[in-house]
């Protein structure tokens, strides 16, 4: 599989899913306009979780986060973007009551992620990396003892992009899984040096899914680290920047 580096525009995407995943990028730098569009298409569920958020910024996030998800939807499956019903399984991945759709969102700070595929399941994530958290201890916390002794090992320097790294795999994989947290996260491994190939090392908790998924890295912006876990039968992928 080849992952491009280019994120195409919009314009160009078919929306034909039968033999690709696509990935959207989404920034949350919104006109008022926008904002009002994304809000006339959520439901009254979606407008009283936004309306929870404490803070304005937090609000935007979910607000253009679902809006754009609403409008991609809409473009795949040829409906209006208010007729979509979401259920949630036990651990909180959405899914369309009506539809086989396979999709996945995340976001971080400014910028968000939305991946889709018409046949397996899928995962992303992105990471707004920070430089002022504790890695290390969360390292040995969550993470498993080959990803806690890759991240030692290298220079101080990378330190930071190798954790982020590391925790951006680990939410992909278990977003695509659907389990959430129930999947300890020390139960499987996956690369996190910089420069090196996103793979998914090791499944101890579920070997088969070795060899079912295969983990991606996303390059979404320098300041941010990004993946996403496709099943293994996908070979095309593509990526997309936003309406």
């Amino acid at each position: 599989m080849t992952i491009p580096d280019t994120w195409l525009p919009a314009t160009s995407c078919s929306f034909n899913l039968q033999k690709e995943a696509h990935i959207w990028r989404v920034p949350f730098s919104v006109s008022p306009d926008q904002m009002e569009a994304y809000k006339a298409v959520l439901d009254r569920d979606e407008l009283q979780r936004a309306a929870k958020f404490h803070f304005e910024k937090d609000r935007t996030r979910y607000i253009v986060t679902r809006g754009q998800l609403r409008f991609l939807l809409s473009r795949y499956l040829n409906r209006e973007a208010d007729s979509f019903t979401f259920t949630y399984n036990p651990y909180g991945k959405p899914a369309l009551n009506d539809s086989a759709l396979h999709f996945n969102v995340s976001h971080s700070h400014e910028m968000g992620l939305l991946i889709f595929d018409r046949t397996y399941e899928v995962g992303v994530d992105i990471e707004w990396m920070r430089e002022d958290f504790g890695g290390l201890k969360i390292a040995e916390r969550f993470f498993s003892s080959d990803e806690i002794n890759e991240l030692k090992l290298l220079p101080h320097e990378q330190q930071v992009q190798g954790f982020f790294n590391c925790w951006s795999r680990k939410e992909a994989y278990i977003k695509a899984l659907g389990k959430g947290l129930s999947i300890p996260l020390a139960k499987f491994s996956v690369t996190l040096s910089p420069g090196k190939k996103a793979v998914l090392l090791s499944t101890t908790h579920e070997p088969q899914a070795l060899y079912t998924y295969k983990l991606i890295a996303i390059k979404a912006d320098p300041a941010y680290a990004a993946a996403a876990v496709v099943h293994i039968k996908r070979k095309i992928i593509k990526l997309f920047n936003s309406f």
